[in-house]
């Protein structure tokens, strides 16, 4: 089954994302903040993200700009 990481701030937007996605048949995992997520991707793999762009600590942007660099080449997909 296809893995989605969330990162998004707003448990409501957050919540409304990982059901919706689940009820199509992906599994989800969701974070806060990019911090966080990408603590989670150094022991675990996630086959696209879905970040916020503005987020407490690092940026959605940051955050796949940091994606992109490391091992993690999954597609990054930034809402606003």
């Amino acid at each position: 089954m296809p893995h989605i990481l969330i990162v998004e701030d707003e448990t409501s937007m957050s919540w409304a994302l990982a059901e919706g996605l689940s009820e199509d048949g992906f599994t989800t995992d969701t974070f806060r903040s990019a911090e966080d997520a990408w603590k989670w991707l150094q022991t675990r793999s996630s086959d696209l993200v879905i970040s916020d762009l503005q987020l407490p600590g690092m940026s959605g942007l940051d955050f796949a700009r940091k994606l992109k660099r490391g091992k993690h080449a999954q597609p990054v997909i930034i809402v606003t």
